[in-house]
This record gives structure tokens, C-alpha cells and sequence, in this order.
């Protein structure tokens, strides 16, 4: 679902500047240009989804100087796009899903 999401949305509107990722569990799937693929963890999180949460995060602060973002997500961004607080680690969050499953 991601992977349409991407291809439906990007042509001509994703700059090569700025980019795109989709995050899943299954993959890499063909891309539009531009975007990167995070083979991230569904439904704990793991260090990829770290990697692509991290990822997104400075996609959206250079976003800002480009006069926009367009975020799609689909189920599971929790997951896949993981980014622990200030304070907490990677393994704090992963036991704090597992809990609430």
C-alpha cells in the first residue's frame, strides 16, 4: 500500500531535493525517483524503523525551506517510523509496544 501511495502521489509533485521515503515490512518494491526504502518492523518497531523515522523527520525540517510537505501514511506509522523520545531509547519503545499489543 505504501509503494502506491508513493507512485500516486510523486510524479511532479516530490522534488529530487527534498525526496520521499515509504517504510515496510516487505520489500524493496519498485520506486518513483527520488524516494528511498526503509525495510522497517510491523508491528514493533526495530532499528530500521528508527533509521526511517529519523529519515523523516529531516526530510520534513529541509521540507520547510521548500514551501511544503505532503505526508501519506497508511497503517502501522507508529511502527515504521519509531523515534523515541528524548530520554527513552529504542528498547523502552519496543517494550511499550509489545505491552500495549
Amino acid at each position: 500500500m505504501a509503494c502506491g501511495l508513493a507512485d500516486g502521489r510523486s510524479s511532479g509533485f516530490v522534488s529530487s531535493e527534498v525526496g520521499g521515503i515509504v517504510a515496510g515490512p516487505r520489500g524493496p518494491l519498485p520506486l518513483p525517483e527520488g524516494f528511498e526504502w526503509f525495510d522497517a518492523s510491523h508491528p514493533s518497531p526495530d532499528a530500521m524503523s528508527e533509521a526511517a523515522g529519523r529519515r523523516a523527520l529531516e526530510l520534513a525540517s529541509r521540507s520547510a525551506s521548500q514551501g511544503g510537505l505532503l505526508v501519506l501514511l497508511s497503517g502501522g506509522a507508529s511502527a515504521l517510523m519509531a523515534v523515541p523520545a528524548d530520554g527513552l531509547s529504542l528498547a523502552d519503545k519496543m517494550r511499550t509496544a509489545r505491552a500495549l499489543m
